[in-house]
C-alpha cells in the first residue's frame, strides 16, 4: 500500500452548465476509489493504524461518492407530480 494515499478534491470538477454533476464522472470516480480501497484492503499494511486510517478514508469517500450519485439520480420534481419531461405533451383531461 502506498504511504500517502490521495483522496482528491470532491467530485465538483465535472459539471454541466445547470451545474448538476455528471453521474457518469461520479460513476468513474467510485470505481477508482473501489479499486483502491481493494489494494488498501489486500495490502501487507491493512492492519497497521495507518494502513486502517486510509481504509477509513477512503471508504468514507466511497460514501460519499454514492451520496451524490444518488442525488444526481432523484427526481427534481415531487413524488405524484408529473414531470414535464415524460409526460411527452399529452394533457390530463381529468384534471
Amino acid at each position: 500500500m502506498p504511504s500517502a494515499i490521495t483522496l482528491g478534491s470532491p467530485p465538483a470538477a465535472s459539471t454541466y452548465s445547470t451545474g448538476v454533476r455528471s453521474s457518469v464522472s461520479l460513476q468513474a470516480q467510485l470505481q477508482r476509489y473501489q479499486k483502491q480501497l481493494s489494494d488498501c484492503v489486500n495490502c501487507a499494511s491493512a492492519k497497521t493504524s495507518q494502513g486502517k486510517a486510509d481504509i477509513e478514508a477512503i471508504s468514507e469517500r466511497i460514501s460519499q461518492i454514492k451520496r451524490a450519485i444518488e442525488q444526481t439520480e432523484k427526481p427534481s420534481a415531487a413524488p405524484g407530480t408529473p414531470n414535464p419531461q415524460t409526460t411527452h405533451g399529452l394533457i390530463d383531461v381529468y384534471a
